[in-house]
């Protein structure tokens, strides 16, 4: 049966998917993704996209730059016609193939099985903060593919390799702004080919690349797609967002596994690790501590890299021969039609664990989201009494507010943050949410905006409920909804 893959293969990607579904997180439980659903629907009302926002009472005329409008209407399509659970499924598949194409590569170059088995849980853990459901996944995905290809193009420097790279652009510039990483690939693996005095390789790299740039041009918003790209990752309201900021080395497991991979790695000299190679490791390593969202790119991309290096130092150790020899024994039993048919239907099995997952218990229907985060109750009062007030709410609580809301209530911001709100705008949320209302750094920005109340999360509650200003009108187990006393 042909479609029925090596045992290898099957092997990996059944492991890769139940680290993946193991050590995932609920993915429902990012806000972001309530309003990436609101957005969805919005889309296939309006038959169009929107460029301006009218879920917010601050936005204004800004431009909402929303990059990832086919995500949006993909995750409504799938909630719509399969139910959540559909969701959840396709957010496991394309973490685990993403690492499971970049565990695969390390085989074809030469890594040991072993190491790379060893290595796949390892990476899981690494990506286990961004296991959301959340555009940046398509990101990702393509990251990863980009970089393959482009290596396939090095080894074999035949353009047809490279033809399909727009068309992938085209699909991932619509879907995350992530795409400009695809920029930093074709540069590094252009200037390699410039510093070879390969005219033909940097030709063709800059053909696709040309290519690519026209590809990027098809989108709701044309040229200004690089602005919107730029604001939505710039900005200093990135440095009140955890995965925007600076990874912590002694904190963060995963950036101390990168950075430990790295330096031990850096010394180990293997030819088929090229110059550029250990560039975009470099490269990496650095966007990694200075934003800790890129930690699970870079992580994929390092795995072949870390996987070559410490094959190489285990086949020139002592017990090289012998490594190769059981290594060689593993992958020719795993040819075996036998095994093959076995390991696929450990595949299969694999599909229908992820596919009917038990923490779906937690996940209520009417909510579509954990009881514990989503503000239904106190969303559904200030809809019944105050519908024409102005409130204030947590930034984790806009996204929920506005998917529940739609626009019925106005929100003051949500997590589309620098894709649609001004500078300004954002720093005064974060300074009223530091501030709790007491000072005249609060009584300013309340006189700006005319609030009327306040929607804070009821962690926070604590310290707002001793501001004389305000009095508490509803205790939710979410939320506490605040009037101003006038």
């Amino acid at each position: 049966m042909r479609f029925i893959a090596n045992g290898h293969i099957n092997f990996i990607f059944t492991l890769t998917l139940l680290c993946v579904a193991m050590v995932g997180n609920n993915p429902f439980q990012d806000p972001d993704t309530a309003w990436h659903l609101a957005t969805g629907d919005l889309i296939r009302s309006l038959g169009t996209v929107p460029f301006k926002d009218t879920w917010s009472f601050t936005a204004g005329e800004e431009i909402w730059y929303n990059l990832a409008w086919i995500f949006d209407v993909i995750i409504v399509y799938m909630v719509e016609n399969c139910g959540f659970s559909s969701v959840y499924t396709f957010t496991v598949l394309i973490f685990a193939a993403s690492i499971m194409f970049s565990a695969l590569y390390s085989l074809r170059q030469g890594a040991n099985a072993y190491i790379v088995i060893i290595m796949i849980p390892l990476a899981v853990l690494c990506t286990k903060v961004g296991l959301s459901v959340r555009p940046n996944m398509f990101s990702i995905l393509f990251t990863v593919i980009f970089y393959i290809i482009l290596q396939k193009y090095r080894k074999q420097p035949k353009i047809e390799y490279l033809a399909i790279l727009p068309i992938i652009m085209l699909i991932w510039v619509n879907t995350h702004g992530g795409f400009l990483l695809a920029f930093l690939l074709l540069g590094l693996f252009g200037y390699e080919a410039l510093i070879e005095f390969n005219r033909k390789k940097f030709r063709e790299l800059s053909l696709i690349t040309a290519l690519c740039l026209i590809a990027v041009l098809i989108n709701p918003y044309g040229v200004e797609i690089y602005y919107g790209a730029y604001r939505t990752i710039s900005g200093d309201f990135g440095k009140y967002i955890d995965e925007w900021q600076p990874a912590n080395v002694m904190h963060n497991f995963p950036m101390a596994f990168l950075l430990s991979m790295g330096l031990i790695c850096a010394g180990i000299k293997n030819p088929q690790i090229k110059f550029i190679d250990r560039l975009l490791v470099i490269i990496m390593l650095f966007m990694s501590l200075s934003s800790a969202r890129h930690i699970v790119v870079a992580s994929l991309l390092m795995l072949p890299y870390i996987c070559i290096c410490l094959s190489s130092y285990l086949y020139s150790s002592p017990i090289g021969n012998y490594i190769r020899k059981r290594e060689e024994s593993f992958l020719n039993d795993m040819q075996e039609p036998d095994i093959r048919n076995i390991s696929f239907c450990v595949v299969i099995v694999a599909l229908i664990l992820i596919s009917f997952p038990l923490r779906f218990g937690l996940i209520k229907e009417d909510s579509r989201f954990i009881e514990e985060k989503s503000p239904i109750a106190e969303a559904e009062y200030i809809e019944q009494n105050y519908p024409n007030l102005r409130f204030y709410n947590s930034y984790g609580l806009g996204g929920y507010l506005t998917y529940i809301w739609r626009g019925r209530v106005k929100v003051f911001v949500d997590g589309r943050a620098n894709s649609l709100y001004s500078d300004d705008l954002l720093e005064d949320s974060m300074a009223i949410y530091f501030d709790k209302g007491f000072t005249e750094i609060s009584d300013s920005i309340i006189s700006r905006y005319k609030l009327d109340g306040f929607i804070i999360d009821a962690e926070s509650s604590k310290a707002w409920d001793r501001n004389p200003k305000l009095k508490a009108v509803y205790r939710g187990k979410v939320a506490t909804v605040y009037l101003i006393n006038k």
